[in-house]
């Protein structure tokens, strides 16, 4: 199990063609990763921005959100939420996340980024909840013998 169950960040920094963070830890086969950020324009140009959950030592993709148009200064940001359940072939490797401006040929389409938030929940394996299961039926049996 990784170290850590949430991670929360407030970053409020200028972008312009994209920015990747490494989480600390390494995935296991079976968490649940639940990614949560905002991200907004402040510039007087629109931007098209997305969010990926990205397996850094298998250099592949997890997860990639849909475009989202970033208005002109509007004041308002996006929310981006991202669910994974990392696969067998997962476990040991670096989760990374990845902003990406998909237009970015003018210097007022740049956008921010505030409050990163990862967070991880271990699911128990089947081994693990069918000896709990078992366990728990051998108590009922025992109480009605």
């Amino acid at each position: 199990m990784v170290p850590w169950l949430l991670i929360q960040l407030h970053l409020m920094e200028m972008i312009s063609i994209g920015v990747t963070f490494n989480f600390a830890g390494t995935m296991e086969a079976g968490e649940e990763y639940t990614l949560t950020t905002r991200v907004f324009n402040p510039n007087s140009s629109f931007i098209n921005v997305n969010v990926e959950l990205f397996n850094l030592s298998d250099n592949s993709s997890l997860i990639l959100s849909s475009s989202e148009t970033l208005n002109a200064g509007n004041g308002n940001y996006r929310t981006f939420t991202l669910n994974y359940t990392a696969q067998a072939t997962d476990a040991g490797d670096t989760l990374q996340v990845v902003y990406r401006g998909l237009n970015v040929n003018s210097t007022a389409r740049d956008f921010s980024i505030d409050n990163v938030g990862l967070s991880v929940v271990a699911v128990p394996e089947p081994t693990t909840t069918a000896l709990l299961g078992l366990g728990g039926v051998a108590l009922l049996m025992r109480r009605r013998y």
